[in-house]
């Protein structure tokens, strides 16, 4: 999923997050307790795990609105071009 998000050009942020938190999952299920293992075992269903990923990610700013590889907007007044031409003119 990864190399395909990278072949469309978009950033595998979620992807790489997923795989964090699998690994995540991974640990607390070795951990001993029963709140741990349901937590493990949760995280393992995909819907589940993609929601919180994407509800921490909204809440937590890290998710942009915009391109990432986007110019600022610059100042309104100080875009304005006017072409011509000119030549210079002597006072004799």
């Amino acid at each position: 999923r990864v190399r395909d998000a990278l072949s469309r050009e978009e950033m595998p942020a979620l992807e790489i997050l997923e795989g964090a938190v699998l690994l995540v999952t991974g640990v607390m299920l070795l951990l001993p307790g029963f709140i741990t293992d349901a937590i493990g075992f949760i995280l393992l269903i995909p819907p589940i795990r993609r929601a919180l990923l994407v509800y921490f990610l909204q809440h937590s700013g890290i998710l942009q609105r915009q391109p990432p590889f986007r110019q600022p907007e610059q100042n309104k007044e100080n875009t304005r071009v006017i072409e011509g031409e000119f030549r210079q003119v002597d006072d004799d």
